[in-house]
């Protein structure tokens, strides 16, 4: 079987594509938790400095705004509040938020990023 010369056919260029949507698996649901963390990350970076330990995982951070949620955190050995830091947020399917920063623990300690992972949300809530 050969094709024709000028290749296979194309739709008409006048018809439209339909809008791409990508869904990255993320619930609408988690939206509050996100507010949550990231409220809670620059609210109390102060407490944070002083009162969290540096180089380890913390398995339970309770949310100021919401104390059912909490998460691990994971703040890297050079932590200080005197700069900015990236802050990555990562969901296990069961809220198991110590596997997640586990995970990324040693990526965090070389590039300089806060890990928190969540104990609450799970795939289907």
């Amino acid at each position: 079987m050969t094709l024709p010369r000028d290749g296979p056919a194309r739709a008409p260029s006048n018809a439209q594509e339909p809008a791409r949507r990508y869904d990255f698996g993320v619930s609408r649901r988690l939206l509050p938790f996100f507010s949550s963390v990231l409220t809670v990350a620059l609210r109390t970076s102060i407490v944070v400095a002083q009162d969290l330990p540096r180089g380890q995982i913390v398995d339970e951070v309770a949310c100021a705004g919401d104390p059912a949620q909490s998460y691990a955190l994971y703040l890297p050995s050079n932590y200080t509040r005197d700069r900015a830091w990236s802050l990555l947020v990562a969901f296990h399917p069961v809220a198991r938020g110590r596997a997640m920063v586990e995970t990324c623990r040693a990526a965090a300690e070389k590039y300089g990023y806060i890990v928190a992972g969540s104990n609450t949300s799970r795939n289907g809530q």
